[in-house]
C-alpha cells in the first residue's frame, strides 16, 4: 500500500509518499512534489497514475511569501511510485484549491475543485480539460468517487461563502439540517465520456468447424484499427476480412465444451480495449458398445450358372469383421500460472458454498500466484479454475494470467529488487546480461513461448521476463 501526504516540515510544504506491506511498517519518505498539497492519486486506463494537488499560480523563488494564488495541478507517474518532485506538472487553467481526481470505469478522468464545476479528459491526462458545470455548489474538500455505472458521487465538505447546493429542478441533493455537508449522484453527459469499444454481432456460441463474423468500433464513430486475440489460440482463431470485420473459426477437430476470451485492443493506445466470452462445442468423444463391439462375419449366398440347371450353394461371406473406433485420447490439460488482483476464496467445489481458504488482496508484485490444473463448471455455467486446494473464479475481474500473452510496445520494470535482460531464452546465471533497475522502461520486439512461459525479445536481441509481476506493459 501507498500513503501520500503533504509534509509541513518546510516551507513550502511538500507531497511525499511512504510505501508499506503490512500497514505497520513503512519505507522511508519519499519526495513527490517540492511545492503542493493535498494529493489524490487514481490509476488511469492506460494503467499509468495521475496525480491532482494544490499549488500556486505562482511563485518566486521558491519563496511562499513571494507566492500568489493557489489552483490545481496534475502530474504523472508510470508505476504510481516514481513521480520526478522537481516537475512541477500541469496548472489546470480555471481551477481553484482543494483538488479531488478520480476515474471512471470507461477511462474517463473528473478532476475537482473548490468551483461547482468539474474537469474532464478522455485520453490518460493528454490533451486538453474540458469544464462542465453540475448542480453542486463549491465547497471545501469536493471529493469524488467513481461509480460502478459511470455516475460519479460528489460530497461537499461545506459551502465556499455561497449557496451549498443549486438545483436543475431534476438533480436530488441530500443534505444535512444545517447544510455543512451535501451529496449527490452526478450523471456526466454521454459527450464528455471516454470513448469505449463496442463489439456487434459478437457470437455467445459457437460449434466445432463453424464461424461467425463480428465488427469492433469506438463509441464515438472515430477511426480506429484493433488487435483482436484470443486465450485459445490452438482451438479458436481469427482472421480479418476484406469488409473490415472479424471471422472467428472453431477448430474443426475440438472436443468437449469450453468459455474463450476474445480480446480487441487498439494498435495504438492499449487504454482502450474490450472483450467477450464465446462458448465452443464439438463433438463429444465416441464411446464403445461394449455388447456389439465386434461383428464375426455373417452367411452369404452365392449364385453360379451350370450348364443343365442353375444350382445355388451356399459359402461363407468375405465380409471382414468390423470394430467400433476407440475413444478419442483424452486432450492433456495444459497447466498455466494466474495471479489473484483482489482478495481471493478457494472453495472446495465448483458451486462455491465450502471456503477451503481466504487470501487478502496484494499489490501486484506480492499476488497471490496459483498453478491452474483445470477447468470446470459451475450448475450455472460460471467457468472456474481448478488448484491443488480447490476451485477458484476465473472472472477477469479476480484473477488474470500470470505471463503476458501478446507483446506490446514497451515495458516497465515493477519489481522492487530490478530484473536482468537474459542473451538467451535460457534464464541461467551464465546468460544474464543486463541488471534492469525498477521503473526502467524497454522496448518489445515480439513475445515467443517456452513452455508455459512466455519472455519477450526486447529491440537489442535480448530475452526478458514476461511475468507479470515483474513487469508491466506500457502502450
Amino acid at each position: 500500500m501507498v500513503c501520500y501526504y503533504s509534509d509541513q516540515k518546510v516551507k513550502p510544504q511538500t507531497i511525499d509518499h511512504r510505501t508499506s506491506s503490512d500497514g505497520i511498517h513503512w519505507s522511508d519518505e519519499k519526495e513527490d512534489a517540492n511545492i503542493g498539497g493535498m494529493p489524490v492519486v487514481a490509476q488511469m486506463a492506460n494503467g499509468k497514475y495521475i496525480m491532482s494537488y494544490e499549488g500556486y499560480r505562482s511563485i518566486t523563488n521558491n519563496d511562499p511569501n513571494q507566492a500568489t494564488g493557489i489552483t490545481t495541478w496534475v502530474k504523472y507517474s508510470d508505476n504510481g511510485l516514481d513521480w520526478d518532485a522537481t516537475n512541477p506538472g500541469t496548472k489546470i487553467a480555471g481551477t481553484k484549491g482543494s483538488p479531488y481526481v478520480t476515474v471512471l470505469n470507461d477511462g474517463t478522468i473528473v478532476l475537482n475543485s473548490t468551483a461547482e464545476n468539474i474537469y474532464v479528459n478522455k485520453d490518460n491526462g493528454n490533451g486538453a480539460w474540458t469544464s462542465v458545470d453540475t448542480p453542486m455548489g463549491g465547497g471545501y474538500s469536493r471529493s469524488l468517487a467513481a461509480l460502478p455505472n459511470n455516475q460519479i458521487l460528489i460530497v461537499c465538505g461545506g459551502p465556499m461563502g455561497a449557496t451549498p447546493y443549486k438545483t436543475d429542478g431534476n438533480t436530488v441533493i441530500k443534505t444535512n439540517s444545517d447544510r455543512t455537508l451535501t451529496s449527490m449522484v452526478y450523471d456526466l453527459p454521454a459527450q464528455y465520456h471516454r470513448a469505449t469499444v463496442q463489439f456487434a454481432n459478437q457470437p455467445t456460441s459457437l460449434a466445432a468447424g463453424k464461424t461467425a463474423n463480428f465488427t469492433v468500433k469506438l463509441s464515438d464513430g472515430s477511426a480506429a484499427d484493433f488487435d483482436i486475440t484470443t486465450d485459445d489460440a490452438q482451438d479458436v482463431t481469427v482472421e480479418k476480412q476484406a469488409d473490415g470485420s472479424y471471422q472467428l473459426k472453431v477448430n474443426s477437430n475440438f472436443v468437449g465444451q469450453k468459455d474463450v476470451t476474445v480480446t480487441a485492443t487498439k494498435k495504438d493506445d492499449a487504454s482502450f480495449s474490450a472483450n467477450f466470452k464465446v462458448s465452443i462445442t464439438g463433438q463429444a468423444a465416441p464411446t464403445p458398445d461394449n455388447n456389439n463391439s465386434t461383428n464375426t462375419g455373417t452367411t452369404g449366398t452365392i449364385t453360379t450358372p451350370s450348364s443343365s440347371s442353375q444350382a445355388t450353394t451356399t459359402e461363407p461371406s468375405t465380409t471382414q469383421p468390423t470394430t467400433t473406433s476407440q475413444p478419442a485420447a483424452t486432450k492433456k490439460f495444459k497447466q498455466f500460472k494466474v495471479y489473484a488482483k483482489t482478495g481471493i476464496r478457494v472453495y472446495k467445489g465448483v458451486d462455491f458454498k465450502h471456503v477451503v481458504k481466504s487470501y487478502a488482496k496484494h499489490s501486484r508484485t506480492n499476488a497471490k500466484t496459483f498453478i491452474i490444473t483445470g477447468k470446470a463448471y459451475s450448475k450455472n455455467g460460471a467457468l472456474r479454475y481448478k488448484t491443488a486446494a480447490g476451485y477458484i473464479t476465473a472472472n477477469s475481474k479476480y484473477v488474470a494470467k500470470l505471463y503476458y500473452q501478446t507483446a506490446p510496445k514497451k515495458v516497465t520494470v515493477l519489481a522492487k529488487a530490478g530484473t536482468y535482460e537474459y542473451t538467451k531464452p535460457t534464464f541461467s546465471k551464465a546468460n544474464r546480461s543486463t541488471h534492469l533497475k525498477k521503473g526502467t522502461i524497454v522496448k518489445v520486439k515480439k513475445l515467443v513461448k517456452q513452455g508455459s512461459l512466455s519472455k519477450f525479445v526486447l529491440t537489442n536481441g535480448h530475452y526478458l521476463t514476461a511475468n507479470k509481476k515483474l513487469i508491466i506493459a506500457q502502450p
